[in-house]
């Protein structure tokens, strides 16, 4: 399950649920704005468990982009936000 579209106010449930959850990831975006949330989150689940994007075409990416960039996090944890993550995830995808 990917959480998507979160916006501020949603911070106070989204911990106790990705725990919860294991299974569960957060989109960061352009309505994920919160001061540090990235390395907030990426040090409390996992960087893992994050994935990268932008809102487009309903937002302007500048925001995100700009977020995950300037992050005070380690460069694979950045690279595994804005695409690995991802990547991983979709390769398991089964289509029939």
């Amino acid at each position: 399950l990917v959480v998507a579209e979160v916006g501020y106010r949603s911070h106070r449930t989204l911990l106790p649920l990705l725990r919860s959850f294991p299974n569960t990831f957060l989109s960061i975006g352009s309505n994920f704005t919160a001061h540090r949330a990235v390395e907030w989150y990426a040090r409390h689940l996992g960087a893992e468990r994050l994935l990268f994007g932008t809102g487009l075409p309903e937002a302007e990416p500048g925001a995100a982009i700009g977020q995950l960039l300037f992050a005070d996090i380690p460069e694979g944890d950045r690279r595994a936000i804005g695409a690995e993550n991802a990547r991983r995830l979709s390769h398991g995808v089964r289509r029939s």
